[in-house]
């Protein structure tokens, strides 16, 4: 039998379940009993009914109901069932043991079904804490090994320019040195977003994003995001969209990373297209390149960290992860879309505000 105290695992639905059958079951079957009108030789018949509602009581409510139950069936049996009847008392040896066996294995029953419903929560808590657990050391060695690559890569190239520029025994020519300050330029960009995804998917991980919520225009957010690779990027908002409600910043943060995973994916000569629709509800932005896209079995995991659309080498493969936490943060929905054609379209949908239009 559990110790006083012990706290059930069951859910609480369950348990308030278990209480009201321990109240009514044994009352309806004693009701059904009496009505019977008969005399019963030996409780052989009883004990065994009233045994069969501890057992269910106790499989649907735990510990304490079926003991409860058990106990309530006794005083039934021992009032209704045993000579003398109407009285606490009984005068046949025989019915006292089989009121007691009734007792010891009504609530032995009851501690079974506990403790089994208690193995049952541990367990699947223990296989959480594994799964978690697992989750932890795989993102740790992706990050390890993407890491090694992806920020030693622009390191390496702004030091070697550096060297370049800093030399004093090389004459540099007017293009090598503009060459140069843009690899400088690039490398410090593709670190300074690297970076950013880190530091953004971090604070994902740890419920740190608090959005400010507010009426703002997609033309004040937009052209912002898509502004490091305008010369890749085809540029369509209407001008009379509505006011979207949302965080702009973290929605700037959102349509960026789609697009400089677009771009990177786009050919050369194949501009990214980046545009937005009003429905009833929303406004859709949308990034459409025009690359490999990704096949459907690839879709459902593509939004987690670390996942490379491809074996280029280039991204920790958070950017993706980002602008989809970034999104649900603010709000909206991202989803992923074949482009007719061939590609990908990546679709930001935000709600638009309840009054208001923009310019």
């Amino acid at each position: 039998m559990g110790m006083p105290g012990r706290r059930t695992l069951l859910p609480q639905a369950r348990r308030v379940t278990g209480w009201s059958l321990a109240v009514a079951l044994p009352a309806l079957l004693t009701i059904g009993f009496l009505a019977l009108d008969r005399s019963w030789d030996t409780l052989t018949e009883p004990v065994m009914l009233y045994l069969a509602v501890v057992v269910g009581v106790a499989l649907v409510g735990g510990l304490w109901p079926g003991v409860a139950t058990a106990l309530v069936s006794n005083l039934c049996l021992n009032w209704f069932f045993t000579s003398p009847v109407g009285r606490l008392h009984v005068d046949e040896p025989g019915n006292v043991l089989s009121l007691g066996v009734f007792v010891v294995v009504a609530v032995a029953v009851a501690s079974v079904v506990d403790a089994a419903a208690r193995r049952t929560a541990q367990a699947a808590q223990a296989r959480a804490q594994a799964t978690a657990l697992e989750h932890a050391e795989r993102t740790r060695t992706a990050l390890l090994a993407a890491v090694s690559h992806d920020l030693r890569t622009p390191l390496a190239a702004i030091r070697a320019a550096v060297d370049g520029l800093g030399a004093t025994d090389v004459d540099l020519a007017a293009e090598d040195r503009d060459a140069l300050v843009t690899t400088v330029a690039e490398s410090t960009g593709r670190l300074e977003r690297l970076i950013d995804n880190l530091l953004d998917l971090s604070r994902l991980q740890t419920g740190a994003v608090r959005p400010v919520l507010r009426d703002t225009s997609l033309e004040e957010i937009v052209p912002l995001a898509v502004e490091p690779w305008l010369e890749a990027v085809e540029l369509d908002l209407p001008e009379d969209l509505p006011l979207v409600h949302t965080d702009g910043g973290l929605l700037e943060r959102v349509v960026a990373n789609l697009v400089s995973n677009a771009v990177r994916h786009a050919p050369p000569d194949r501009p990214v297209r980046v545009a937005a629709t009003v429905t009833a509800d929303e406004v859709e932005v949308r990034v459409t390149d025009a690359g490999p896209g990704v096949p459907d079995h690839r879709k459902a995991s593509m939004f987690e960290p670390f996942q490379r659309l491809d074996d280029s080498g280039g991204g920790l493969g958070l950017g993706l992860a980002v602008a989809s936490g970034l999104a649900r943060a603010v709000g909206a929905a991202l989803r992923a879309r074949d482009t007719p054609g061939g590609g990908l379209t990546m679709i930001v949908s935000v709600p638009r505000a309840r009054d208001g239009i923009g310019s």
